[in-house]
This record gives C-alpha cells, structure tokens and sequence, in this order.
C-alpha cells in the first residue's frame, strides 16, 4: 500500500508510474494535430494509467508522483524549452477531448463517471506540470542571472593570468638574454686582464735589451706591440659596448685614427 492509491500495490503503482512517463514523452514529440487522430489511443493509455476497476460500478483513480513529473520537465526541458511549454498545452487539449467524450454519455452511465474522473486527473497533471515548469523556469533564470556576472569574472581572470604569464615568459627570456651577456662580458674582461698581462710581460722583455736594440727597431716593435694591444683592448672594448646598447661612433673614428697613425709610423720608420 501507499499514500498515493489505496487499492493498489506498490508494485502497480510503480508500473503506472513507468507507463505514465512513457505517456508524457510521447505526447512531447507529438504534434498538435496527431493529437485529434490518435484520441482513441491516447486515452486508452491514460484509462490504463489512471483507472482502477475496484468492482463491476465501483473505480478509483491513480494518483500521480510529484518527483515524476518534475523528473520529465527537467529532461523534457533539457531538449527544447519551447516544445516543453507546448507539453502543457498538449495536456490541455487531450482533456479537452476527454470533456468531449465524457458529453457523449449520460450522468447515469459508469462511462460518464470515467472519463469525468479522468478529466479530473488529467487536469491535476496539467495543473502540476505548469507549476514544475515555472519553477525549474524561475530556477534557471536565477541560476543564470548569478552564473553570468561570475564567468564573467573568470573570463577576465584568465585573461590578466594569460597576461601574466606572457609578461614572466618574456622577463625569463630578457633574463636568460642577460644571464649570456654577463657571462660574455666576464669573458671578455678575463681576455683583457689576460692580454695586459702578456703585454706586460712583452714590455719587461723589451725593456730589458732596450740598450742593445736600435732605435729604429724599437720604434718598429712599439709600432707592432701597439697595433697588438691597442687593437686587441678596442675589440674587447666594442663588444662590451654593444652588449649594452650604447654604441658610439666616436669609439668607431678613434679607432680607426689610432690605427692610421700607428701603421703610418711603422711604415715612415721602415723607410727611413
């Protein structure tokens, strides 16, 4: 026994259920006009649903679950909101039909009573889906009012978190950039410090047989030893330089004069 039908067991009930929701899914895909030409099997089903023969002059009536109708909106719902709302105009007019035929009988007659207690049910279940349909309605308005704002808010999240990454990709690249250039640089001066002290060497050397050298040679030997040097410390100088973005044309013309003299010194001693 249950709450919902007194004269039937719980598993007819729950049969009735199963037919009934078969019911209103198909009345969903029907349309309006298939409605008047298949009245006779429309309510056969619903006799089969909601008619309980207690005896020969005595019936009942099936009492519909609220979960059940509430679970067909919701999937009905999920397909097309505008053929769930013709759902409910659909139940409206089958009942209009079910009014029809109930005229056709006298009041003394147990048909009038069927399809008079069917219409009865019949406009409960009308009266249950329109409810149901307006709340998950209400429902999904409210969820979207308060869903929109916050996707929103995550869109623009992961727009600044795009943002932020493509700004730490290019700081760990000018980094990187940087990270070379130091290493470059430090290269560079180890090469200096290394050929100032070859040069320092060279020089004690020169020095020390500076009294038994020509003149002449040694002019030829500084004019070398310079060229070397000097030549050596500007290419040094000319890569730091354009590692920091600061080249100069000055660097450039005194390099190029300091070259000019010195080779032009080698070449007046070597005639002379």
């Amino acid at each position: 026994m249950n709450n919902y039908a007194k004269h039937i067991s719980k598993i007819e009930y729950e049969r009735r259920s199963s037919k009934l929701e078969v019911f209103l899914k198909n009345v969903f895909a029907l349309d309006f006009s298939d409605i008047f030409h298949k009245q006779k099997e429309i309510i056969k089903d619903l006799e089969s649903i909601y008619i309980i023969e207690l005896s020969s002059n005595t019936i009942d009536v099936f009492r519909h679950p609220y979960s059940l109708i509430y679970t067909v909106l919701q999937q009905c719902n999920n397909i097309d909101s505008e053929e769930t709302e013709a759902l409910i105009d659909k139940i409206q007019a089958i009942n209009s039909l079910i009014h029809r035929k109930q005229r056709e009988y006298k009041e003394d007659q147990k048909e009038y009573e069927i399809y008079g207690r069917l219409a009865n049910s019949l406009y409960k279940l009308w009266d249950h889906l329109s409810l149901d349909l307006y709340n998950i309605q209400q429902t999904e308005m409210l969820l979207k009012s308060n869903l929109e704002p916050r996707i929103k808010e995550l869109q623009e999240l992961k727009q600044k978190n795009e943002t932020i990454d493509a700004n730490i990709k290019k700081i760990k690249k000018k980094a990187n950039a940087w990270q070379k250039d130091m290493i470059t640089i430090l290269g560079i001066f180890s090469s200096i410090i290394l050929i100032v002290a070859g040069d320092l060497s060279f020089s004690k050397n020169m020095f020390e047989s500076i009294a038994t050298t020509p003149t002449k040679d040694l002019i030829k030997i500084f004019c070398l030893s310079a060229l070397l040097f000097f030549n050596s410390m500007m290419i040094m100088l000319h890569v730091v330089d354009s590692k920091g973005e600061n080249n100069t044309k000055v660097l450039n013309y005194g390099w190029i004069a300091t070259n000019l003299i010195l080779i032009v010194l080698f070449i007046i001693n070597s005639l002379l």
